[in-house]
């Protein structure tokens, strides 16, 4: 059974997303932790963690630069996930369970509703999906840090 530690330690040794400069956008020491928690307990048992988790990761370094405060779309959007305002809450872990639930959708591509609103590609669902690719092309084997 996967651990939040042996997740963690996968989420931390995927490569950084950069910002639109090219630049290495920094993931904070406390994000890999707080995703393999969130995934490992609010995600459904049948969704693969590793797939979530960088999709998770993606989008907290996309949306908000892994800024919990962070605050977007003419303040409509709010924290880690740019989430809408009204429903985000304060704390990074209920920011990242929403934006969990929020890739809990019937479109063929979740970062598409996720991304515009509605059901239909977007440039950032795009982006935000050959970044989730490229991680997990990148990635370490997750049967590595299974327990023995």
């Amino acid at each position: 059974m996967l651990t939040v530690a042996q997740l963690a330690a996968w989420i931390a040794a995927l490569p950084l997303l950069a910002d639109g400069h090219g630049h290495p956008i920094p993931r904070p020491d406390w994000v890999a932790p707080l995703v393999a928690e969130v995934v490992l307990t609010e995600a459904h048992p049948y969704d693969d963690p590793y797939e979530l988790a960088a999709t998770l990761d993606v989008v907290a370094a996309h949306e908000s630069a892994y800024h919990p405060g962070a605050i977007g779309d003419r303040g409509r959007s709010c924290g880690l996930g740019q989430t809408p305002c009204r429903r985000t809450p304060r704390d990074p872990r209920g920011q990242l369970a929403l934006a969990l639930q929020l890739l809990a959708n019937d479109c063929p591509d979740p970062l598409w509703l996720y991304a515009s609103g509605r059901c239909a590609t977007s440039y950032a669902a795009r982006a935000m999906r050959a970044a989730v690719v490229a991680r997990l092309a990148l990635a370490p084997a997750p049967v590595a840090l299974a327990a023995p």
